[in-house]
């Protein structure tokens, strides 16, 4: 699983997917551009997948993605997968995320 892949939907959005050797996506995330900001949505690891990192690889992607387009800050939704609420708390924190925890909005500004 080297391959990262990133597919444009328009000027103002992309998927960007880990496949495998087989091609089998194991792992995306979307970008949106919402004014000056970038909005990522559906990050998900397939469970075959996780424990690889592969959510940190996509997650810095769509940083390169947004700081690409000048953007200032990332932001999103906090969604996790039942029982993988830590591992997803580390990621975030590891890559300097604040996360309200009211709300649920996780962000970084650039």
């Amino acid at each position: 699983m080297t391959e990262i892949i990133s597919k444009s939907f328009g000027p103002d959005g992309a998927e960007i997917s880990v496949q495998t050797d087989n091609h089998e996506t194991a792992g995306s995330v979307t970008v949106t551009q919402r004014g000056h900001r970038c909005k990522i949505g559906h990050l998900q690891v397939k469970p075959d997948f996780r424990g690889q990192h592969l959510g940190a690889i996509l997650l810095e992607r769509a940083e390169k993605w947004a700081e690409q387009k000048v953007l200032p800050e990332i932001y999103g939704k906090l969604e996790p997968v039942p029982g993988s609420e830590a591992a997803l708390l580390a990621i975030l924190k590891s890559r300097g995320y604040s996360v309200n925890f009211k709300t649920g909005i996780v962000r970084k500004k650039f």
